[in-house]
């Protein structure tokens, strides 16, 4: 799994965000591909990537 860890003041729909989706898209492995929507809190980011990263691990995507 690639979990894109955007900045505080983006979003999964930026443009950086999409360029690396859609490169995994044309390779085949999008389904590889997690960007969460980050809250603003650090902490809670953190603790929303860690959930991400269990989700991906429970589902044999890792």
């Amino acid at each position: 799994m690639l979990l894109y860890l955007h900045g505080f003041r983006s979003s999964p729909q930026s443009f950086k965000s999409r360029v690396v989706q859609d490169r995994m898209r044309a390779w085949g492995v999008e389904k590889y591909f997690a960007c969460p929507m980050l809250n603003v809190s650090p902490t809670l980011a953190i603790a929303q990537a860690e959930a991400a990263i269990r989700g991906a691990r429970a589902g044999g995507e890792t």
